[in-house]
């Protein structure tokens, strides 16, 4: 729903002039289409990452017990291991990468921001 917005009259007159300059449908989508869902897609990807790392359940139930994801491996660090400080490392780490994420993903919007 992020993207819906965008792709209003807005982008309809942008493709429309593309279209009349002579740009082929490859130039309309790399310069036009894609700069103006950039936004949309950043902010659904990033979503889409910072909800997968609270994940618990889901890959229990997916993958069975043999499979390993991060935040399964950090419930059991701290609850059947007792490796506190191994837990706690991974967890500001996974902290540290998310909000890089999170701060690389402001810089790019606001540096694509066509407002």
């Amino acid at each position: 729903m992020a993207s819906c917005n965008i792709f209003t009259s807005r982008t309809a007159r942008s493709i429309e002039a593309s279209q009349d300059l002579g740009a082929s449908p490859h130039k309309t989508f790399f310069r036009v289409i894609l700069p103006l869902s950039l936004p949309g897609l950043l902010a659904g990807a990033t979503f889409a990452f910072v909800l997968s790392l609270g994940d618990f359940l889901a890959p229990l139930l997916v993958g069975g017990p043999s499979g390993t994801m991060i935040a399964n491996l950090v419930q059991s660090l701290f609850g059947a291991a007792y490796d506190w400080p191994l837990g706690a490392a991974i967890s500001v780490f996974i902290l540290i990468i998310t909000l890089s994420l999170l701060a690389l993903t402001q810089r790019v919007e606001k540096r694509w921001s066509f407002e």
